[in-house]
């Protein structure tokens, strides 16, 4: 997985990124997904102070979530 062309150390550093980069900013993630490099371009939204009130909470339950759903794995 990488985010803007680099790959996070694990999902805290993800995070991080993330919270790094303003809103109204497009970046690319690339993901591999059966064997294939996937390059999604998204764009970062405003941060509401709620959502990083309990960010390992959140990580643990739905970030984790969404990639066992995908099967995605970091490394």
């Amino acid at each position: 997985m990488k985010f803007g062309g680099e790959k996070p150390e694990g999902i805290i550093d993800f995070v991080e990124k993330v919270k790094s980069t303003p809103p109204g900013t497009k970046v690319n993630i690339e993901i591999e997904r059966e064997g294939e490099i996937k390059v999604i371009e998204i764009e970062i939204g405003k941060r509401e102070r709620e959502f990083y009130h309990n960010i390992r909470e959140l990580i643990n339950k739905e970030l984790k979530k969404w990639l066992e759903t995908e099967n995605i794995k970091i490394e």
